[in-house]
């Protein structure tokens, strides 16, 4: 008799597992408005931050977000004409390639040559933004590395030293566009 309680103790042990299996599944719920729930302002923001990411394959630098925060809390929801260098400075650029990468005469046309720019400025267009390409280019211009895209990077790890039987470690790694 005392091993049917057993028993019974030992099936319960056996269905608890499985049970808390089920409830701790992850579900993904895909949404066609990334701003839902947020003013003009932050999902102004937001979309700026995605195309940052989508651009740049990483989260902006903390530097950044206070900029771009100012750059959409705009009352007339128009980018400010020094919105792309100080955007263009926070990610980390100095200030003469901000400069040139600001230069307000080609800037439409050359955000206009990059999907990722295009994109932002029409995701920041259809919310009545104004000159949305001077934030959009700050945010996802990535520099083109030399030679046809191609950037070699040697890591070395340790020192020589007059040991024979010490070792470098030398790893060479090509990055492709």
């Amino acid at each position: 008799m005392q091993s049917v309680p057993l028993l019974i103790l030992g099936l319960l042990f056996g269905f608890v597992p499985a049970q808390v299996r089920q409830t701790s599944r992850v579900v993904l719920e895909r949404h066609d408005d990334a701003c839902s729930g947020l003013d003009q302002a932050q999902c102004c923001t937001q979309m700026l931050e995605i195309a940052g990411f989508k651009a740049t394959g990483d989260q902006l630098p903390r530097k950044a977000k206070t900029p771009l925060r100012l750059s959409c809390e705009v009352p007339e929801k128009e980018f400010p004409q020094t919105s792309c260098r100080m955007l263009a400075m926070a990610r980390g650029f100095a200030a003469k390639d901000a400069s040139e990468l600001c230069e307000p005469a080609t800037l439409a046309k050359r955000c206009q040559g990059d999907s990722t720019c295009k994109q932002c400025v029409a995701d920041l267009d259809r919310m009545a933004w104004k000159a949305p390409h001077r934030a959009c280019y700050a945010i996802t211009y990535t520099p083109r590395a030399a030679s046809n895209g191609v950037k070699v990077v040697t890591i070395t790890n340790g020192k020589a030293s007059s040991n024979p039987n010490a070792s470098v470690v030398r790893m060479r790694r090509t990055v492709l566009p």
